[in-house]
């Protein structure tokens, strides 16, 4: 009898701490990675970027939803250091490709060289009429897009002043907040 007794105490006790650990795993669910992102960037207006050719300056843009969820974060900035806007950029695709982006739309001649090599072309002369590198990154919703080009910027024509720069990641799922609907064509 006290075997018996024993041996259901033993199993009460196994099944509640496993129930607990099932139930501790369901409830924690990992915060969305533009959610990490926003608590990183949500206090900056500036960031100084550092890389081995030099710093970078830039500005912080966070676009927000109607439900007022970050929907993407924009770092831009202007510079005559290429190698410096060429190292960072470089970096951070490679950063992307480790967290599991994929390459969905990239520059006429891409990959011929290294990233830095390719991005420094594009900031130079030889890609199309736009004088620009662009390059897009998806994983599932999320998405990062690239674009740095010479001496211009749309509205203003001609920079003398150095090269533009942007990289931004966003959740292309959050992008209609409450008023989205679907659309069909």
């Amino acid at each position: 009898m006290k075997k018996a007794l024993l041996s259901l105490i033993i199993l009460a006790f196994y099944f509640s701490a496993n129930a607990q650990t099932k139930n501790s795993k369901i409830t924690k669910s990992a915060k969305p990675e533009i959610d990490k992102l926003y608590e990183k960037y949500k206090d900056l207006e500036n960031i100084t970027l550092y890389t081995p050719h030099g710093e970078l300056y830039a500005n912080v843009f966070i676009n927000i939803n109607d439900n007022d969820k970050p929907i993407s974060i924009t770092i831009h900035g202007v510079s005559n250091n290429k190698p410096a806007i060429s190292e960072f950029i470089s970096n951070t695709i490679k950063m992307k490709t480790k967290q599991g982006y994929k390459v969905t739309k990239a520059p006429h001649g891409w990959g011929f060289g290294t990233y830095a090599e390719d991005i420094e072309q594009g900031l130079g002369w030889v890609y199309k009429e736009e004088h620009s590198f662009q390059l897009v990154m998806k994983k599932g919703k999320m998405y990062f897009r690239v674009d740095a080009g010479c001496c211009e910027e749309p509205e203003k024509g001609p920079r003398k002043d150095g090269y533009t720069w942007e990289i931004e990641t966003g959740d292309s799922s959050r992008q209609g907040g409450n008023k989205a609907s679907n659309f069909d064509f």
